[in-house]
């Protein structure tokens, strides 16, 4: 490391700065203190390094919601994708150099939200069309990633909704004797898949075991 005397340059020899990492400096005159510059340190034979690419991939706990990742050198993330309305939404988030949170740059769509620790931005299923693409990109305050993208999955099929089934009849059968009634609740043990507590009495009908015709007596 050089410093120039009169300027007060510092010089980073190329080994002894690592490539692609961040260098931040301060100004100072004993009673106050400039807020930080940084910079990327280049590659050694001079080309500017590459920003990694975020993660966007399916969200493996919301089946059609799509979640964002960025890279841990980046400063900065946005996205673009398309609501269930068919309507291009844009999210921007940055990380905070006072207290290193992610935050948003403005007001989330919908119930799109940002984990202040990881950056991470994740969409709902309802917040993002099925089939769709969704796209983004880091940046670091100098440099910006290539693109990502990723198809957003169609959303879980609703459960099966209950349709208007019919009851499910059981046998009853009772001993009786000669000469005298018998009676029995047919309905006592039948059920309805709609949940109704009573079923139609007029729709109940006798049948012979035997022959199955309808009986009126016995």
């Amino acid at each position: 490391v050089k410093v120039d005397a009169k300027t007060g340059a510092v010089t980073l020899p190329p080994d002894e700065v690592k490539d692609g990492s961040t260098v931040v400096a301060k100004n100072g005159d004993g009673t106050l203190t400039s807020a930080d510059a940084s910079g990327i340190a280049p590659n050694d034979d001079g080309s500017t390094p590459v920003l990694p690419a975020p993660t966007v991939a399916a969200d493996p706990a919301n089946q059609g919601g799509v979640v964002i990742t960025p890279n841990d050198k980046a400063t900065t993330l946005t996205v673009d994708y398309t609501d269930e309305a068919g309507q291009p939404q844009h999210i921007q988030v940055a990380k905070d150099p006072a207290d290193n949170q992610w935050k948003p740059q403005g007001q989330l769509p919908g119930k799109a939200s940002v984990d202040p620790t990881t950056g991470k931005v994740t969409l709902p299923p309802d917040d993002v069309k099925d089939g769709s693409t969704v796209k983004a990109k880091n940046g670091d305050g100098t440099n910006e990633s290539p693109e990502a993208s990723a198809t957003a999955p169609d959303d879980a099929a609703n459960p099966p909704q209950p349709g208007n089934d019919a009851p499910v009849a059981n046998a009853d059968n009772m001993k009786g004797e000669p000469g005298k009634a018998v009676e029995i609740d047919v309905l006592k043990n039948d059920t309805d898949p709609q949940g109704e507590s009573t079923i139609d009495k007029t729709s109940v009908k006798l049948l012979d075991p035997t022959t199955g015709a309808k009986v009126t007596e016995l």
